[in-house]
């Protein structure tokens, strides 16, 4: 799965990265890009995370390995192995 990496992101109006559906946000990463929830109100996100809650999230799920990667563009990439 691929998450918003929240790592060293604060939850400001400063601009990030550019992306496809406009400039990206701190608040943005947080809480979902603005204008799409104001059309799409089941795109906000209801949590956030880093590596380590990412791993544990994964762990608590019943997976017997949680590995994550931080990739680029404040992508987090997790996987669970059974």
């Amino acid at each position: 799965m691929f998450v918003p990496n929240l790592d060293g992101v604060s939850p400001t109006e400063e601009v990030l990265y550019d992306s496809t559906a406009g400039p990206i946000t701190g608040l943005d990463m947080f809480y979902g890009k603005k204008s799409l929830i104001e059309k799409m109100p089941y795109m906000a996100h209801h949590t956030g995370f880093v590596p380590a809650t990412l791993k544990q999230s994964i762990l608590d799920a019943g997976f017997s390995i949680g590995e994550t990667s931080a990739m680029c563009g404040y992508n987090l990439l997790g996987i669970g192995i059974k």
